[in-house]
């Protein structure tokens, strides 16, 4: 990729950011779905040759994360739960947004998660290059 075709792609994908983020703006499906519809097809056009493959390291990594996720969200609601909001209104979160601030962590743990897994093929693609 040549150095004016990065600046480009950077730019496009700043300026879109930009003048689709500024100000107050609801958070809805297109907002979260945007960089991904931008992105894809500018990876897939630069990654068309990679391959990737998986051992049963990340393979295990994987399984434990969402079941890691799993038990935290089971345990908040059976095991946990007096504890978790107890500590979470002690650190200045209202009673009526423990619940929404539990899965927002949950689901942006997983966002989280697939960004540095695309970040880390990313970074592996251009050494192996």
């Amino acid at each position: 990729m040549s150095l004016t075709t990065a600046l480009l792609i950077n730019v496009v994908m700043i300026v879109t950011t930009l003048v689709t983020d500024c100000g107050t703006r609801a958070v809805g499906w297109g907002r979260l779905l945007r960089p991904l519809l931008i992105g894809t097809p500018i990876a897939l056009y630069y990654a068309a040759g990679l391959v990737t493959r998986i051992g049963l390291g990340y393979l295990g990594f994987w399984i434990a994360a969402c079941v890691a996720r799993f038990a935290f969200s089971y345990g908040a609601q059976h095991w946990f739960g007096y504890s978790l909001g107890s500590w979470s209104f002690a650190h200045g979160v209202a009673l009526s947004d423990i619940t929404a601030v539990i899965t927002d962590a949950i689901v942006f743990s997983v966002v989280a998660m697939l960004l540095a897994r695309s970040a880390g093929i990313a970074v592996r693609a251009r050494v192996l290059a």
